[in-house]
């Protein structure tokens, strides 16, 4: 009899134990902002310092909820998982401060999504779009169209200028993106 309790005493400890794991690792990865944790790995699979990995930012471009709201969709037009992975790409790369790649990525993005919205390219998905997000697509298709053609295809120059978080920061206007391709698929 000694032995079965000790058993069921160490059952139940290790039982709890792992409970006690589970909740840490789930408190661990809601509090990551789905993705600081990937972020973390991708850093230790490119060799950065931890240095490097403490000077990420805490805000994020495109918001966790919205990226849900991608994950949860079903599509049986379109395979969302390369929409889902540029605005990972997105989010990693503004809390990296890798502002060239913000931009170039958000050209991605608007070169990606008109198919959604029955059209085939983000100019026409701009000059159709409702009155309520007419002015802040044709803000993208233009401001950040530019901005971000002028980061991808700039040649060297003598003198140079890094692009700023305000440059390429059309995170709002993004996020309406986001919240249509949501609603129309949806």
């Amino acid at each position: 009899m000694v032995d079965e309790e000790s058993f069921e005493d160490k059952l139940h400890r290790w039982t709890l134990n792992d409970l006690k794991i589970e909740h840490t690792k789930k408190r661990i990865y809601s509090q990551s902002k789905l993705g600081r944790i990937e972020t973390r790995i991708a850093e230790l699979q490119f060799g950065k310092d931890a240095a490097s990995v403490q000077n990420l930012r805490d805000d994020l471009y495109i918001a966790t909820a919205r990226l849900e709201n991608l994950r949860n969709l079903h599509s049986a037009q379109f395979d969302l998982q390369r929409l889902i992975r540029i605005c990972e790409e997105i989010n990693s790369s503004w809390q990296h401060s890798n502002l060239i790649a913000v931009g170039a990525l958000t050209r991605i993005l608007l070169d990606h999504v008109p198919p959604i919205f029955g059209h085939a390219t983000f100019a026409q998905v701009a000059a159709k779009a409702p009155r309520s997000s007419k002015s802040v697509f044709e803000a993208l298709e233009q401001s950040s169209r530019k901005i971000s053609d002028g980061l991808i295809h700039q040649v060297i120059r003598k003198k140079e200028t890094l692009p700023t978080d305000q440059q390429v920061n059309f995170s709002q206007n993004v996020d309406l993106l986001l919240a249509e391709v949501v609603r129309t698929i949806g």
